[in-house]
C-alpha cells in the first residue's frame, strides 16, 4: 500500500481481506523473498505434507537432459531448511499427491511416461514409520495428476490420463475407491488431454470434481449423485492446465489457468464465482502460458499466485505473479522471475509461511534450480510498490445515515470516482469528485439499510471500504 499522509488518527481500511491498520509507515503485507535454492531436474510439482508434526516436501522431477527415468526426491524440514530425506524412482513424474486414511499415510506419484512409452504404472507409497515404501501400482497412461478426496467416510483417488498408448488426447481418466485394503477402479470419464483434477465441496452438501481438459475447449465439472459423478456444468476455456478452488467470506470460486489461446501463450486465465446454482465468470487475469494457480491466505489477506511457463518466443524466463484480494477482485501484488514455472506450493511451518516454485527449464536446460520463498512483512518493499499502485481514503461516520465524509489520501492529483456497491456486487451509486485534502461530502440516494462497499477509483488505482447504512 502507498505511504499515507499524516492523519491525526489511524486511517481504517475495511475490506473483505480483513481489518488492516495504516500509519505513516504504510501497510504491512506479505512479500515473497528467496529463502532456499534446491537443485531440480525438470521440476513439475511440489507437494508438502506433515507426519508426526514433521514437514516434508515431495519433488516431482520430470526429466534431466537425457532421460525421464530418474529419481524424484522427498525433503525433510530441519532447522529452517529442507534437506534431502529419500529418493524414489519415477518415470516422467508429473505430480505428487499426499493423503491419509485413518492413521495410514500415503503418497502417490503420477508417472507420465518412460523413455519409450506412455503406458506405465503410477505408484502409491505408504509410510512405514521411518520412510516411504511401495504400496500399490496402478496402470496409467501419460498420468499428469492425482487428486485425493473423501465423500463421507469413503476415500477416492482420481487420475488424469493425458494420452492413450497411441498418443491420442481423447482418452479415459479414472476414479478409484478405497476398499479397505487397496484402491479399485469404480468409474472412467472421457477426457481430452486431462492435466488436473480438482475436488471441492460447497456448503458441505454438494460434492464436485472438475477436470482441466488441456486439448479441448472446455473444463468439465461433475457432481456426485450418491453413486457416481455425473455431468453438472461445462466451462468454456481453451487449453486449461489447472484448476484451483477456494472460498473467501463464504463465497466460492474456481480459478482456471489457461496455457494459451488458439494463437498465443499470452491469454486470459479465468476466475469463476458460484451464484448458488452454477459457476459464472467473475474475473479475467492476463497470463503467459499459465500452468498453475495456488491460493493461500495469511494475516487475513488472500492471495492467488500464477505459474507462468512460456511465451510465444519460446522464452521460459518469465515473471510469475502473486495477486492479492482487494475486497472486490484480485490485483497484482508482486512479480517473481521464474524459469518455466509449472507449480507453486504454499507451506505453513510453525509461525512462518513459504511458497515453493517448481521451475522446469531455462532455454534447453532442465537441470536447474527451483526455489523456496519465505513470505514476510516487508514495509520498505510495500512502501515502494504502494507509490505506484495504491492509495487510501477514510470514510466517516460509519454507520452512515444518508451522507458521509471522505478524506482521500493520495500523492497524485486529478478527479476520482466514488462508487457504492451493494453486497450482491451491483453498482447502486457513483459520482466524480475532485481530489482534495479537504473532506468531501457524499450524499447517498435512497437505499435499503444494510452493508455496502465504497470503492474510490483514481486512474488505475482503487481502494475499498465497507460501511453500514442505517
Amino acid at each position: 500500500m502507498k505511504k499515507t499522509k499524516r492523519f491525526s488518527a489511524l486511517a481504517i481500511y475495511w475490506s473483505f481481506i480483513g481489518l488492516v491498520l495504516s500509519t505513516s509507515t504504510g501497510f504491512s503485507q506479505a512479500v515473497a523473498t528467496e529463502h532456499q535454492i534446491i537443485s531440480t531436474q525438470g521440476a513439475n510439482d511440489w507437494k508438502s505434507f506433515q507426519i508426526d508434526s514433521i514437514t516434508y516436501l515431495a519433488l516431482a522431477n520430470y526429466q534431466n537432459n537425457i532421460s525421464v527415468e530418474i529419481n524424484s526426491e522427498i525433503y525433510k524440514w530441519d532447522n529452517g531448511q529442507f534437506y534431502l530425506f529419500q529418493e524414489l524412482p519415477t518415470k516422467g513424474a508429473s505430480d505428487w499427491e499426499y493423503f491419509s486414511i485413518d492413521t495410514q499415510h500415503f503418497l502417490a506419484v503420477a508417472n507420465y511416461k518412460s523413455d519409450t512409452e506412455y503406458e506405465v504404472n503410477s505408484t502409491i507409497y505408504t509410510w512405514d514409520g521411518d520412510s516411504l515404501i511401495f504400496f500399490q501400482d496402478i496402470s496409467t497412461s501419460a498420468a499428469y495428476d492425482w487428486e485425493a478426496f473423501t465423500i463421507g467416510d469413503t476415500a477416492f483417488l482420481a487420475v488424469a490420463n493425458q494420452l492413450d498408448a497411441g498418443g491420442d488426447y481423447s482418452t479415459y481418466s479414472t476414479i478409484y475407491k478405497w476398499n479397505g485394503v487397496q484402491f479399485d477402479s469404480v468409474q472412467s470419464v472421457l477426457t481430452y488431454g486431462a492435466s488436473d483434477w480438482e475436488a471441492f465441496n460447497i456448503d458441505d452438501s454438494l460434492q464436485f470434481l472438475a477436470v482441466a481438459n488441456t486439448y479441448a475447449l472446455t473444463t468439465n465439472i461433475f457432481q456426485w449423485n450418491g453413486i457416481e459423478f455425473v455431468n453438472f456444468q461445462v466451462l468454456l476455456s481453451i487449453a486449461t492446465t489447472g484448476i484451483e478452488s477456494f472460498s473467501i467470506d463464504n463465497e466460492h470460486y474456481l480459478a482456471t489457468s489457461n496455457g494459451r489461446d488458439l494463437s498465443s501463450f499470452s491469454t486470459n486465465s479465468h476466475i469463476y464465482k458460484w451464484d448458488g446454482t452454477q459457476f459464472l465468470i467473475f474475473q479475467d487475469i492476463p497470463t503467459i502460458g499459465a500452468f498453475d494457480w495456488e491460493f493461500f491466505s495469511t494475516n487475513s489477506q488472500h492471495f492467488l499466485c500464477v505459474a507462468n511457463y512460456q511465451d510465444d518466443s519460446n522464452n521460459y524466463n518469465l515473471n510469475s505473479v502473486i495477486y492479492i484480494w482487494d475486497g472486490l477482485s484480485f490485483v497484482s501484488h508482486q512479480e517473481i522471475l521464474t524459469n518455466g514455472a509449472t507449480d507453486f506450493e504454499f507451506i505453513r511451518i510453525d509461525n512462518n509461511n513459504y511458497l515453493a516454485a517448481a521451475e522446469y527449464k531455462s532455454g534447453l536446460q532442465h537441470n536447474i534450480d527451483s526455489r523456496l520463498f519465505i513470505l514476510q512483512d516487508d514495509i520498505t518493499f510495500v512502501n515502494e510498490i504502494s507509490k505506484r499502485q495504491y492509495f487510501t481514503f477514510n470514510l466517516a461516520p460509519n454507520p452512515v445515515v444518508d451522507q458521509f465524509l471522505l478524506n482521500i489520501n493520495s500523492l497524485q492529483s486529478g478527479p476520482v470516482t466514488v462508487e457504492i456497491i451493494n453486497m450482491n456486487g451491483s453498482l447502486v451509486h457513483h459520482q466524480i469528485v475532485a481530489n482534495t485534502t479537504d473532506n468531501i461530502n457524499i450524499w447517498l440516494p435512497k437505499l435499503k439499510s444494510g452493508h455496502y462497499l465504497c470503492r474510490v477509483r483514481h486512474g488505475n488505482k482503487s481502494s475499498v471500504q465497507k460501511f453500514i447504512l442505517r
